[in-house]
């Protein structure tokens, strides 16, 4: 029982953390803007996509659960009533980007970035 509480609050702490390793070194994500490969942001946003990959192994448990819609929105996403996501899901660090509109179901991995010509560019994904 011991182990199982520890367990639990160690990954909630790894949430913590990413939710403010996200906001203190990418904020809001802006997509009007590029952001030169190899740059301080790129490096930013590399380090924010490991965390997201642990947060989502993490979490994993919890996928198809209202939770998961809650845990995105503190990313940023605007996520409407009755989404569900399983498989991969939203897990990278741009999730202000993403739209998601009432009774979706994300199953899938959704992207809201691009490498092009040099710079890596967020685009808007409406769901």
């Amino acid at each position: 029982l011991a182990c199982g509480a520890v367990g639990i609050l160690i990954s909630f702490f790894y949430v913590i953390v990413s939710l403010a390793t996200k906001w203190l070194t990418l904020g809001k994500v802006n997509t009007s803007t590029k952001y030169p490969l190899r740059g301080l942001y790129h490096a930013c946003w590399v380090f924010n996509l490991h965390l997201m990959y642990r947060v989502n192994n993490i979490l994993g448990p919890l996928k198809e659960t209202g939770f998961m819609s809650w845990i995105y929105r503190l990313y940023g996403a605007r996520v409407g009533r009755n989404v569900r996501f399983a498989g991969l899901g939203a897990r990278f660090p741009e999730a202000d980007v993403y739209d998601i509109g009432d009774g979706s179901f994300i199953g899938c991995a959704v992207y809201g970035h691009n490498f092009l010509r040099g710079h890596l560019r967020f685009e808007p994904i409406e769901v």
